[in-house]
């Protein structure tokens, strides 16, 4: 991380999100939600973005999706939940 994203990503450890309240009230989070939050979170600077692509030899790179930053635009991405067990 530090040799290499160091310049457009700042590094937290989950403990120190949890405490700055990136993920909302702690007391609100389940036990299940923290389990998923995992060990550590790359936040985004200056419009910097992970993406993620499958290298597929016949098609090429499929892009799989991408994570951006804390921008005002960036945060008014909706939250879509469903139950995978209803389907």
């Amino acid at each position: 991380m530090a040799e290499h994203l160091a310049d457009r990503f700042a590094l937290l450890d989950t403990e120190e999100a949890l405490e700055a309240g990136l993920f909302g009230p702690v007391e609100a989070l389940t036990a299940t939600s923290r389990v998923r939050l995992g060990d550590a979170l790359l936040i985004a600077r200056n419009g910097s973005r992970l993406t993620m692509k499958k290298a597929d030899k016949e098609e090429g790179h499929q892009l799989l999706g991408h994570h951006g930053s804390l921008t005002p635009e960036e945060m008014l991405v909706p939250l879509l939940v469903a139950r995978l067990d209803a389907l």
